[in-house]
């Protein structure tokens, strides 16, 4: 029985190790998806921001990112200082933002954005930037 053990844990590592690939290349997508957000949502801001993915959807070369803003000590965002401002001080801003972005695994742009959105507007990208419906969590 001994022999057997060997020849099992070998079996394993094979059959396990395209699927822990497979795993690390969906994380490094993510990550990569989620700095190319974070990078437009920041320069849209001018001000410093972390972003903590709620949802990540990727197809086809087309990514749907929906995440929380906060401050990089993981405060929600705070708008005084911003173009985003006086909407902000009439309860027209979330500390929401998703992104529509095109790419590859590991370089993605942003394609367009909301920035606090307080409605879901981004169903209407589907149909305007013909993006996989799967995104938007249709089938």
């Amino acid at each position: 029985m001994r022999p057997t053990l060997p020849l099992l844990a070998g079996y394993l590592a094979l059959v396990c190790a395209p699927s822990l690939r497979a795993a690390d290349v969906q994380a490094a997508q993510r990550q990569s998806i989620e700095e190319a957000a974070r990078s437009r949502a920041q320069a849209e801001l001018g001000k410093p921001l972390r972003l903590t993915a709620v949802k990540v959807r990727q197809q086809d070369g087309w990514a749907l990112i929906h995440a929380h803003m906060q401050t990089p000590g993981g405060a929600d965002i705070d708008y005084r200082g911003t173009a985003y401002a006086d909407a902000a001080a009439r309860g027209q801003k979330s500390a929401s933002y998703v992104a529509l972005l095109r790419g590859t695994d590991t370089r993605w742009t942003v394609v367009t954005d909301s920035v606090g959105p307080t409605d879901e507007g981004w169903q209407a990208w589907r149909q305007q930037y013909h993006a996989p419906a799967i995104l938007f969590g249709e089938p």
